[in-house]
């Protein structure tokens, strides 16, 4: 077969919103599409924004042992909260960032979604909502969160991982001595 009967080809390939494509002989686009695989892809993915506004970097595929039904998830933050074995609200933010990003699959969420999950769980009181600025703030500072816009959020790989590692807490997690138990220790 001469080039001129060589047949042609085309490829569409769409990261994100981030969409071109290449036609050409059949040749040509393959050895564009093996070369930009190898080169380009990864950095593509990693920096291509998503239609939902969040950066590709910030998802991840989780592995079968680490996807929960959102049954699952309601049951285990339910089980937490009966014994009591969430250290501070941070966590509890972070749990319902979990919940309500991978159990209602919202890939962004609002402090009112936030808000809702603690009444969902009956833990809202005036402390909870006079603080809950703050602890969304600990959750971004700790990038278990990235800011998405004014009062949105995304859940991080590191949120996921974090929020994870609590809810399959089988023990209670030490306690913090007090400040009247760490001076009777200096002592």
């Amino acid at each position: 077969m001469t080039d001129s009967e060589e047949t042609r080809s085309r490829i569409r390939i769409k990261v994100g919103d981030v969409e071109f494509e290449v036609e050409g002989k059949e040749s040509m686009v393959k050895e564009f599409y093996e070369k930009f695989k190898k080169e380009d892809l990864d950095r593509l993915i990693k920096y291509s924004p998503t239609p939902e506004g969040t950066t590709s970097s910030t998802l991840e595929e989780e592995s079968e042992e680490n996807r929960l039904t959102i049954e699952q998830i309601e049951s285990k933050i339910l089980t937490l909260k009966l014994k009591d074995w969430v250290v501070n609200e941070p966590e509890w933010v972070l749990l319902y960032g979990y919940w309500i990003n991978v159990g209602d699959k919202k890939q962004i969420f609002t402090r009112d979604d936030i808000k809702a999950k603690y009444e969902e769980t009956e833990r809202l009181n005036d402390s909870t909502k006079a603080n809950l600025f703050n602890s969304i703030k600990s959750c971004v500072n700790d990038d278990y969160f990235d800011v998405k816009g004014k009062f949105k959020y995304c859940l991080t790989k590191k949120g996921k991982t974090e929020a994870l590692a609590i809810l399959n807490r089988t023990e209670p997690p030490p306690k913090k001595p007090t400040s009247r138990k760490k001076k009777e220790e200096e002592k």
